[in-house]
Parts: structure tokens; C-alpha cells; sequence
């Protein structure tokens, strides 16, 4: 089994329901996570971004707003207003931000998801914060000291390990 196979099939078996503690803190990192993106829409920058994007709406939400759109966009959207106002979490095994990348692609995801769950999305979230942090261990602290904002970097590889958990993919897919 290669490193790969055994990370994807560590995700995929993972029991993060069964750790109250786990789960807790998913729930206060998700209001969190709202708390900082709610005043987003009121950055000057969000609007400038809004206009760049479709606006013929579509099944996920935008935080804030009365409108919609697809998931892509409401995604980046949510993502931007999340870290607008710079107040987002840390998470010290990432060194960055686990929350404006999982949440709002979990957020998009489970709005085209008719049965997914607040429980589904608590699972898929602690999943992603544990595969970002994972990483960032193994990648120790040189990967930030030299430039690379693990954020960006472990964010994308944390949100598909979350979107594939919300998605209930299996290691093989």
C-alpha cells in the first residue's frame, strides 16, 4: 500500500463522531467559521469578486446574502468572506486557516447533497481539519518558513479529503 492509499483509506475509515470532544470543537469552529464570514460581504473586495462570477444563482448558499449560486462560486465566496476581516481560526498543527477552505466547500457541497446532514458535515469537517493537520505535522514548520502559506497549500488536499467524506467516497475512489 502506497503512502497515498493508506492516507485515503485512513479518511475513509475514520469514526470522528465517536470523539465528543472532536465533535465539539467542529461545532465551535463552524460557528466560528460563520462569525467571521458573516461581515464579509461588507469588504469593498467581495463585491469586486461578486461581479466576476455568474450570477444566474443555483442550489448553494452565499453567507449573508439572500441570493444564490452554484457551487463553485458560492464556495469562493464564502471562502473570501470567511478570511476577509482576518478573524478566521488557526490551528497551530496547520500552521493556517483549517476553516475558510473546508467550510465553505463543505457548505457548497452539502446544498447540492439533498441528504446530507448537520452530522454528515460535522464528520466531513473534523475529517478535513485532521487530514490538514496530519500534513502539516509531517511537513513540520520549513514548508511555512520558507515562504509556502500551508493554508494554500494543505488547504485544497484538506477540502477534498472533507468533500470526499461529505461525498461518502471510499479509499478506492
Amino acid at each position: 500500500m502506497t503512502l497515498t492509499q493508506d492516507f485515503a483509506q485512513r479518511i475513509a475509515d475514520a469514526q470522528p463522531l465517536q470523539d465528543a470532544a472532536a465533535v465539539h470543537a467542529a461545532r465551535e469552529g463552524v460557528l466560528d467559521f460563520l462569525a467571521s464570514a458573516f461581515p464579509g460581504p461588507a469588504d469593498p473586495a467581495w463585491h469586486r469578486l461578486r461581479g466576476v462570477l455568474p450570477q444566474a444563482g443555483g442550489p448553494a448558499r452565499v453567507i449573508g446574502q439572500a441570493t444564490t449560486a452554484d457551487a463553485a462560486s458560492a464556495a469562493l465566496l464564502n471562502g473570501y468572506a470567511g478570511h476577509a476581516l482576518d478573524f478566521d481560526d488557526v490551528h497551530s498543527s496547520v500552521r493556517g486557516h483549517p476553516g475558510t477552505v473546508l467550510l465553505p466547500a463543505l457548505f457548497a457541497l452539502a446544498d447540492t447533497l439533498p441528504d446530507a446532514t448537520a452530522l454528515d458535515l460535522i464528520d466531513a469537517y473534523i475529517v478535513g481539519v485532521e487530514a490538514m493537520a496530519r500534513l502539516g505535522l509531517a511537513l513540520g514548520s520549513k514548508h511555512y518558513e520558507t515562504g509556502f502559506h500551508n493554508t494554500a497549500t494543505l488547504g485544497p488536499l484538506g477540502a477534498a479529503a472533507a468533500c470526499a467524506r461529505l461525498l461518502k467516497l471510499g479509499a478506492a475512489t
